[in-house]
């Protein structure tokens, strides 16, 4: 297999690509300078939630919304490379410490359904860049209805007993998921984690929504 993949990467060399335009040209950290300028207006950081400590990559706008959208119903998990190194790079820079990694868990038929968990993925790719555990400590029991057309109050109640503790937790959490809105979510884990014996938990997400009245 790896005399295969070397003759494979020796005739198909690979070709860096802007991750929201797809062009080849000038394309450094998987942005073009046109799209890396767009994107730089919808940087985020610490953001504010209910009671968590969260940071987002990038505001739900534009470009970075379309890459969500690529992700998590276009299967492209490739996509999943650019979006944690951008997650890390807000943890970074918003002085984000923490022991190990968890995500915010899809329910199983819905994993079936998508073939992947893509805050599952997050996390792992963000384990690996940082050296930290990943630790799958939160299972999801309730296959809620989606939350798109909730608002605050309305996604509190859809996630009440939607999780369960899947080990015992240590020390200072990094929550991963995809896109933060109202926070009920990360909310309901946060709970799930201090009750299993977080220290802290922190919420990174690729990217921040406005939350619907």
């Amino acid at each position: 297999m790896r005399v295969f993949a070397a003759i494979w990467e020796a005739l198909f060399p690979y070709i860096p690509r802007c991750v929201v335009c797809g062009t080849e040209k000038d394309v450094s950290c998987y942005l073009c300078p046109t799209c890396k300028e767009e994107m730089d207006t919808l940087i985020m950081g610490l953001t504010d939630t209910t009671g968590l400590t969260a940071c987002a990559a990038y505001r739900y706008k534009g470009s970075a919304a379309r890459i969500v959208q690529s992700f998590k119903y276009g299967g492209n998990r490739w996509l999943s490379a650019f979006m944690a190194q951008a997650m890390l790079h807000a943890a970074v820079n918003t002085h984000t410490g923490f022991d190990c990694v968890c995500h915010v868990p899809l329910h199983n038929k819905k994993r079936r359904k998508r073939g992947f968990d893509q805050a599952e993925l997050l996390s792992k790719r963000i384990a690996a860049l940082t050296g930290k555990p990943y630790l799958p400590a939160i299972k999801r029991i309730r296959n809620t209805p989606s939350q798109t057309k909730l608002n605050a109050q309305e996604r509190k109640e859809n996630m009440r007993g939607a999780f369960e503790a899947a080990q015992i937790v240590k020390g200072r959490v990094l929550l991963v998921d995809d896109v933060l809105t109202t926070g009920a979510t990360a909310a309901a884990c946060a709970d799930v984690l201090k009750a299993a014996g977080a220290q802290s938990v922190t919420v990174l997400t690729f990217a921040r929504a406005e939350e619907k009245e």
